[in-house]
């Protein structure tokens, strides 16, 4: 099981780092593979989801790349989870195995289950700025 992919995770580490510079500050996918230690080819798809969704914009060309399209206050993380897959019904087993957790022989299916109402409400509540969205 895989609670949060690598392009959540990968796009998440990408927009704490442009949440840290200048609001039109441009970066090319290639410096920020290099800070992130992520394949060049990976992190611009990602991007480019980012872009098509309205959380980043993109410039072509010599100095070309990626800035953020608004502030990181406005940005709330359950909106970039779900562009890059997260599905809040995902994994209501921490095992895949909800045969198990109905008929109650896994220990970890109540504990799991708060968990993650837990992790949903705080994406819902929490900006890219780390401030809690009205």
């Amino acid at each position: 099981m895989m609670f949060l992919n690598s392009k959540i995770k990968y796009g998440v580490k990408a927009l704490l780092y442009f949440s840290k510079l200048n609001r039109n500050e441009i970066i090319s996918a290639a410096k920020i593979a290099a800070e992130l230690d992520v394949p060049k080819e990976f992190i611009s798809k990602i991007m480019q989801s980012l872009v098509y969704n309205g959380i980043l914009k993109s410039k072509k060309g010599k100095g070309g790349g990626f800035y953020l399209a608004v502030s990181p206050d406005k940005i709330k993380y359950e909106n970039v989870f779900r562009i890059l897959g997260y599905n809040e019904n995902y994994s209501l087993c921490l095992f895949d195995m909800v045969q198990f957790c109905e008929n109650k022989s896994c220990p970890f299916c109540d504990s799991w289950k708060e968990f993650i109402d837990k992790f949903n409400n705080t994406l819902k509540s929490y900006s890219l700025s780390g401030n809690l969205v009205e």
